[in-house]
Formats: structure tokens, C-alpha cells, sequence
């Protein structure tokens, strides 16, 4: 079933962004049509990591805030992926990023944008998300939005229909996500889900270990990913999924794709 999909955190550095982007390349290599729109507003990174992978000749000139204000349409607003990502990679579906403007002008209209453009805004994202879904045959919709409690980050996630929460094992982390659970998700009655990342490998072979850890967050955990050095060394070169889709961090993520599909149907 079709699905509009926030990812959320309750901090950042929890691997939210890289996750999710090579996240919307798994499902585009198994033919689903993605669209993955930057509303992390204060750290946007969406047009440096696809950088070299967008079709520059279809290359959108509108970014979010310029959809936002009606100035444009919601498939003027997105930007197409190569479908030959890669010499040796073709998407079978098709993927598109909704950009984020840069700049700390945008950052603080944003910052103090009234109640009244909020609203208005979320009204444009839920009218937004019908003509994806509905009328562009879009399977996915995903937000990769600001970690805590913004404004825009609620818009995101009431315009959901799930959350995929990201959390490492940092106590502060997994207190500040167990509150999110309790306060917010079950406040706006969102499906959530729980993904742990850069989780040390001992703690994953021991998963027992780790729900223990959790089990103030009444969340089922649909996903534990080990920590990597080769993450880390390649979160500012390329996608991982497109260089070694066997590495673990890879595996794990489409076993997440497969637990989302079931999900969602």
C-alpha cells in the first residue's frame, strides 16, 4: 500500500539522513517510485549527497520553501535521480528529491514562521501527498525531517501515516525517544517504529541485550543496525548501497524495506 513515511529523531547524529537516503535507493532498485523530500531544515543535506547522482538537465529550480508558498506545483518542486545511477546500476522505479533551500535567511523564516503559514503549509504538503500517491502513481513518500520537536517536523509527521524513528544506544538518545513515543506520536495517534543504528556488534549479536536497554519505549524495534567504520568513512563520498550492497549496514537495510513492505500492505 502506498505510504507517506517520516524519519525522525530525537537527536541528531543518529545516521538519520545517510539512512534514508540509501534507504529510497533500495526501494527504487526493486521498482517502487520514491519521493524523498529534505525537511530538515537546519542541517538540509539532501543536494550534497546526491549530488552526482541527480539528472542535471531536469534539475528542479524550486525548493521547499518555494513550494510552501504556492509558487510552484508539487512535481515542478521535485528533482529526478538518474535512472542509470551507477554504469552498472539502473533504477527499475523511479526516485525524486523535494530540496531544501540553504542559507540562514530560510533557516530563520522558518524559525519563526507564524501559526497561521504552518498551517497553511501542512494544508499544501496533505494536498501535496493525495496527488503523489493517488494521482503520479508515487509509492513512497519520505521525509527525512529535523530531529526533536520543530514545528516543520510536526507538519512532516501529521502528514505521515508512520514514523520511523532512529535512535542509537546514547542514554540521553533513548530517553528523549522514549519520550517522543509517549508525548507526540500517541498525542497525534501516528504508527511509529523503531530503527536503532550504529549499534556495536556485540550488542547485535545479543539482541535481548539491547530490547532490555529499550524497554521503557513501548515501541517494537523492526530494526538493529551494527555500527560501521566503512559507514563512517563514506558518508560525505557515496551511497553505500551503490558500492557494496552485501556490506551488513546494506543487508540490514533492506531487511527494514522487507518488514516496511509487509507493514504497509
Amino acid at each position: 500500500m502506498k505510504k507517506a513515511i517520516a524519519i525522525h529523531s530525537y537527536k541528531g547524529g543518529t545516521g538519520k539522513t545517510y539512512f534514508v537516503s540509501n534507504f529510497s535507493i533500495i526501494q527504487a532498485m526493486r521498482g517502487k517510485n520514491v519521493a524523498l523530500i529534505d525537511f530538515d531544515i537546519g542541517a538540509p543535506s539532501l543536494n550534497y549527497i546526491f549530488e552526482d547522482y541527480i539528472d542535471e538537465s531536469k534539475r528542479s529550480k524550486y525548493y521547499l520553501k518555494e513550494f510552501l508558498d504556492r509558487k510552484c506545483s508539487v512535481m515542478d518542486f521535485l528533482t529526478p535521480i538518474k535512472q542509470d545511477i551507477e554504469s552498472d546500476i539502473h533504477l527499475k522505479g523511479n526516485l525524486y528529491l523535494g530540496l531544501m533551500n540553504t542559507g540562514r535567511d530560510v533557516f530563520e523564516f522558518f524559525e519563526t514562521a507564524g501559526r497561521k503559514w504552518q498551517m497553511n503549509a501542512l494544508k499544501i504538503l496533505l494536498k501535496a501527498k493525495k496527488e503523489l500517491l493517488e494521482d503520479h502513481n508515487f509509492d513512497y513518500i519520505f521525509f527525512d525531517t529535523s530531529p526533536g520537536i520543530k514545528y516543520w517536523s510536526i507538519n512532516a509527521i501529521v502528514c505521515s501515516d508512520l514514523v520511523l524513528l532512529l535512535s542509537t544506544l546514547n542514554k540521553a538518545d533513548l530517553s528523549g525517544t522514549d519520550n517522543m513515543v509517549s508525548e507526540i506520536y500517541q498525542s497525534l495517534e501516528k504508527e511509529n517504529h523503531i530503527i536503532l543504528n550504529m549499534v556495536p556488534a556485540a550488542f547485535v549479536e545479543k539482541n535481548k541485550e539491547i530490547e532490555n536497554k529499550i524497554a521503557k519505549i513501548q515501541n517494537k524495534i523492526i530494526g538493529t543496525i551494527p555500527c560501521s567504520c566503512e559507514v563512517q568513512s563514506t558518508l560525505s563520498e557515496y551511497m553505500l548501497i551503490l558500492k557494496d550492497e552485501k556490506h551488513p549496514y546494506c543487508v540490514t537495510l533492506k531487511q527494514i524495506a522487507d518488514k516496511i513492505e509487509e507493514i504497509t500492505k
